[in-house]
């Protein structure tokens, strides 16, 4: 009888493990247990190393114990809920969260030793012609979201560049073509729809859950996992627009243009120019000047223009183009040129081996640390040379126009602070430089926080210093949070206090920038 009532038992249990086999991984068989084992990829899985691959920076690779990729918001909760419910003892292990994954530095949305979880199937993007709100997935690309709005004759505010993630660039703040005319990313958000640590899923905009919807314009990773976002859609236009090459001969007259670009009114607000200085000997031998023009109401006589136009250029390949365009000429070939400075930032998206640290700061329109900036950043690519051989690494620096109307409030608008931070008309800086090897990577590093420390200190004693950083460029020694000035950390810390109790996104997600670690 005994025997008769055993076998089955054992066969049963058996069929069980055989279908949700044990890895020994906690969290992984955790999440296996609750019927979501099929989400989730291991070391051992094909797809595994496939979706690394798809991380922008080698940097960000690193190895999770299992990969787990919701469909559904309802999923995300699951998981999330799953995770930090079963705790880590003690263990060492933490939970990443990914959107497309472009971040350039290690930890940020990838994690070794804990979960990572991969928001890339929710990835569409629905547009309402009745209501003109796009609603895009967490996990999306722009240029998907692109794609789908121009499908309806709209466009959004959004990245650059196509390969960006839309949910990091969001949670960051944003900066784009349009902010001129219709402020940061963030700003153009209608609703969040986000699970929270605890597992529930709510919608934060302007009539609910009003702060959480204010310190996600801006506040990064610390809240919980935004699944979607809805964003204000505008009228698809062509912009007018692209790129002048032009040689170091000109130096002076291009940063006098970055002056009188930070200078301008409202009145030029659809007109952006960023020149990046670049060194790539699979382009040149010698630094270039890559200077980036557009108009988003697609004129080509724009007043502002004639500042760049009269400058000699060696080539160039200016013209009307529509918005998924310029960002789908982000994924071309790594050794093409671009038409587009801000396109160059992802020139190196095929590249494997591609290792990635980048820097940022902002300071005020002032000459003459704009003509330091150039001077020492040409003393970091002679460093960068003696240190590594020249076809080993690429370094590009480029100045984004901030001026002083770019801290205006929109839709309640964002934690960003720079309402009260820009005191005058501005300048954001940010390098960048890719290298091949974790040795060189190293190196590169050093080089480039020793290169910002320094900047960071003349400006300083020009009476020339922002406390903004721009979260998105920044280094992960660098504090972009604090730099949103007390009253918005203080705000952010208020939010995250009610939203996320047990600061279970400060210490068990820890990943991106955390409100706890801003002094």
């Amino acid at each position: 009888m005994w025997k008769t009532l055993a076998i089955p038992f054992l066969t049963s249990s058996l069929a069980t493990a055989l279908a949700s086999p044990r890895t020994g991984l906690v969290p992984c068989d955790a999440l296996a247990e609750n019927d979501l084992g099929e989400l989730v990829l291991l070391a051992t899985d094909s797809g595994y190393e496939q979706r690394l691959q798809t991380y922008w920076s080698v940097s960000a690779r690193l190895k999770p114990w299992c990969i787990v990729q919701p469909r559904t918001t309802d999923e995300v909760s699951k998981v999330l809920k799953t995770l930090l419910d079963i705790g880590s003892g003690a263990g060492s292990w933490h939970i990443a969260v990914r959107g497309g994954g472009h971040n350039h530095w290690a930890g940020s949305s990838n994690i070794a030793n804990g979960v990572t979880i991969d928001l890339g199937l929710l990835n569409r993007t629905e547009y309402n012609e009745a209501t003109n709100i796009a609603s895009v997935g967490g996990g999306s690309l722009w240029n998907s979201a692109y794609e789908a709005a121009a499908e309806h004759g709209a466009s959004l505010v959004g990245s650059r560049a196509g390969g960006v993630g839309v949910g990091g660039f969001l949670l960051g703040g944003g900066n784009s073509y349009y902010t001129g005319q219709r402020g940061f990313g963030c700003d153009n958000v209608v609703n969040y729809e986000v699970v929270l640590p605890d597992g529930r899923i709510v919608n934060a905009n302007a009539t609910s859950n009003e702060d959480l919807y204010r310190a996600l314009k801006g506040g990064g990773s610390n809240f919980g996992i935004v699944t979607r976002f809805d964003l204000e859609a505008f009228p698809a236009k062509d912009l007018y627009g692209g790129s002048r090459t032009i040689t170091t001969n000109y130096t002076d007259e291009i940063l006098n243009a970055v002056v009188s670009f930070a200078n301008h009114d409202e009145s030029e607000a659809a007109d952006s120019f960023t020149p990046t200085f670049i060194y790539n000997t699979a382009i040149s031998p010698d630094v270039i000047i890559d200077a980036s023009i557009f108009n988003v109401e697609g004129l080509r006589n724009s007043t502002g223009f004639n500042r760049i136009t009269s400058i000699p250029a060696v080539s160039e390949d200016l013209g009307s183009r529509n918005l998924v365009t310029i960002a789908a000429a982000s994924t071309v070939d790594g050794t093409s040129r671009q038409a587009n400075s801000h396109l160059l930032i992802d020139q190196f998206l095929t590249n494997p081996k591609n290792r990635s640290i980048w820097t940022t700061m902002t300071f005020k329109a002032n000459p003459t640390v704009l003509r330091r900036v150039v001077e020492r950043w040409n003393v970091f690519v002679t460093q960068m040379q003696e240190a590594m051989p020249a076809d080993d690494f690429q370094a590009q620096m480029n100045f984004q126009h901030i001026p002083k109307f770019y801290g205006r409030t929109i839709r309640g608008g964002n934690v960003l602070g720079l309402d009260s931070a820009l005191t005058d008309n501005s300048v954001l800086w940010v390098n960048i430089v890719n290298v091949q090897t974790a040795e060189q990577e190293s190196v590169a590093r050093l080089l480039t926080n020793t290169l910002r420390a320094e900047l960071e200190e003349f400006a300083i004693s020009q009476d020339s210093s922002v406390r903004f950083r721009y979260l998105n460029y920044a280094e992960p020694s660098q504090d972009p949070l604090g730099g949103y000035g007390v009253d918005n950390v203080q705000y952010i810390r208020d939010v995250v206090a009610k939203y996320d109790p047990k600061g279970l996104f400060q210490t068990r997600v820890p990943g991106g920038f955390k409100i706890s670690r801003v002094d």
